[in-house]
Parts: C-alpha cells; structure tokens; sequence
C-alpha cells in the first residue's frame, strides 16, 4: 500500500508541475523528475537551488509539492477508511458471543479411531 501512495504522490506532483505556467519545461529539464516519489519542502529548495530556478518557480514548486502530498495523504486515508468500513459486512455474521458464554454443549466426539492408530 505505500508504494502505491507514493505512485499516486508522484502522479499528483507531476500533473501539478505540468499545469503550473511558472514551471517551465526548461526548468523540469533540469531537474530529474523520472524517479519522483517523496520530496521534503527543504529538500527540493536545496536541489532547486542547484538550477536556474526564479525565487518565484521555487515557491512554486515547494506550493505544488505541499498540495500533492496533502492531496496524496488525503485520498490515502479515504482509501484506508472506506476497507476499514467495508469489513463491517463480513463482522456483522461473526458468532455474537461474550466472554464466559460458551455453549453448554459439548460437540460430539467421533468413536471412530484416528487415521495411523491401529
């Protein structure tokens, strides 16, 4: 399940980055974008700082990369959230039994002897 959130992490970054004007193609060129999965807000003004990158396409890109990864961690909880309530239909025809309520019958024993025994 977390590579799959990182997946989706890393689709919702780089329709982020393709819609955004002020990330031009030239500066994605220039930053490597094929192996994109998780990026701190520091850690990217770090690598943007190594690239030709306007103070204006580094807030860009840091405002681009928050949304994402709240978007991200959002649709992962929902995903999460919505099995947790779907196991609710297989619960409700679990044996509605309480501590100390064991049936005051004993199952049957078979007379006949086990396999291997003679």
């Amino acid at each position: 399940m977390p590579s799959d959130l990182f997946g989706l992490l890393s689709a919702i970054t780089l329709g982020g980055i393709a819609a955004s004007p002020k990330l031009t193609p030239e500066l994605q060129a220039e930053v490597d974008l094929d192996g994109i999965y998780f990026i701190s807000s520091d850690h990217l003004q770090t690598v943007l700082a190594g690239t030709s990158a306007t103070p204006a396409q580094v807030a860009e890109a840091v405002r681009v990369n928050t949304e994402a990864r709240l978007r991200a961690l959002k649709i992962g909880l929902l995903v999460m959230a919505g099995l947790a309530f779907l196991t609710i239909i297989p619960a409700s025809r679990l044996l509605d039994y309480r501590p100390g309520e064991l049936p005051a019958e004993q199952p049957e024993t078979s007379t006949r002897p086990s396999p291997g025994v003679r």
